[in-house]
């Protein structure tokens, strides 16, 4: 069907219905597939973004037992986009539109669709220091089993990092324990895990050395970056469902 036509069928339909979203779709499938058409009146990623809105929409309008959302038909839509940038974009307008709408189960799965398409963006960018620093932060929150993993990490760093030097001259920091067991690495782990979780106790770490000071520092930042990042998607999950 030419593309003009088919524009023109949306352009008659007032309320944003099935039967837009439907034409919506077919227009995206045939940019898909015609290259030559992808700049014909809108750019495919706009059509894709009209498709997203109405669909959900016109959804949403439906009566009890027709209001169900297909997420695989929403993510093929987006996947039609080549840009991972475009695709990342349109994925957080249909997760945000999901929520807010009130489609708990479904913007579940889109969210899981945001993050894929978000790694993906990252990693594609230009080599930078930057890329993959936003890379891990990302990676690191990603889910609930990336965000136990990195804990996990970040306490056997912690852990190795203030173990005892082999040598006297080699040791960086004093360490006063509190005494949990009389097994030392278990008393270690101990101190290191009840320090993370701000635990009063009388564990201490003090350093004279520029190296450990240095060391200190950058435990500590990220640690609160960790946090920090967390918290701050949790803030915009927060605000994208209002």
């Amino acid at each position: 069907m030419n593309i003009e036509k088919i524009y023109t069928k949306i352009d008659e339909i007032e309320e944003d219905n099935h039967n837009k979203a439907s034409l919506y779709y077919s227009i995206i499938q045939i940019k898909f597939k015609d290259q030559s058409s992808t700049d014909i009146r809108n750019s495919i990623y706009l059509d894709t973004k009209n498709f997203i809105i109405v669909y959900i929409k016109s959804i949403d309008n439906r009566d009890l037992g027709y209001d169900i959302i297909d997420v695989e038909k929403l993510k093929k839509s987006i996947k039609f986009c080549g840009n991972t940038l475009e695709q990342y974009q349109l994925s957080l307008l249909a997760y945000r539109l999901l929520k807010t709408k009130g489609f708990e189960d479904e913007s579940k799965k889109m969210k899981a669709f945001v993050n894929e398409k978000k790694t993906r963006w990252l990693y594609s960018k230009p080599y930078k220091f930057g890329k993959y620093f936003n890379l891990i932060l990302h990676l690191s929150t990603y889910n609930l089993c990336s965000i136990i993993i990195t804990i996990i990490l970040l306490m056997v760093f912690s852990f190795i990092i203030f173990l005892p030097a082999p040598y006297k001259c080699w040791e960086t920091f004093d360490i006063t324990y509190h005494n949990y067991s009389g097994n030392f690495l278990l008393n270690h782990l101990a101190n290191i895990t009840s320090n993370l979780f701000a635990i009063d106790n009388d564990f201490k770490v003090e350093t004279n050395s520029i190296i450990g000071i240095i060391t200190l520092i950058s435990i500590k930042f990220f640690y609160i970056l960790f946090i920090v990042n967390y918290l701050y998607k949790k803030v915009i999950d927060i605000l994208n469902s209002k």
